[in-house]
């Protein structure tokens, strides 16, 4: 009887320390690790994903670009896989390119204050790019 009920806390804890597939990396909570799409803008202190789980022709056609989206940060996989699918094609004469691009990531699991002074409401750590096309401006 004992020993049962020590296999049981025994995988009852080991069941909580799996179920939590969140991240906290640098003091930032992130969510699970997830499928994500969305329209990557880069350009001076302006490195940002909107997100959209629509398909990519209506997504494109319906972009607002008022929408700052979320700060992006790279695993050093995630930025190897970027550069190597156009990632690293030269910008346009305002130093600014957009890209659609899908991949594995985290979002923030709150609300806050990420990038460059602030300006994002939430933060994406990619960890695969699985495509990333340039788009026209």
């Amino acid at each position: 009887m004992r020993w049962t009920r020590i296999l049981l806390c025994s995988a009852a804890l080991a069941g909580c320390a799996q179920a939590g597939t969140g991240l906290t990396r640098d003091g930032v909570a992130f969510g699970p690790s997830q499928a994500l799409q969305g329209i990557a803008s880069d350009s001076f202190e302006h490195d940002a994903i909107v997100l959209c789980s629509g398909d990519r022709a209506q997504c494109i056609r319906n972009r607002d670009r008022r929408d700052n989206g979320c700060w992006v940060e790279r695993t050093p996989q995630a930025a190897s896989e970027s550069r190597a699918l156009g990632g690293d094609q030269a910008a346009d004469k305002n130093g600014s390119s957009s890209h659609w691009i899908e991949f594995t990531g985290r979002k923030t699991v709150n609300d806050g204050q990420y990038g460059h002074l602030g300006g994002y409401k939430c933060k994406l750590l990619l960890e695969r790019v699985r495509v990333f096309d340039r788009l026209p401006q």
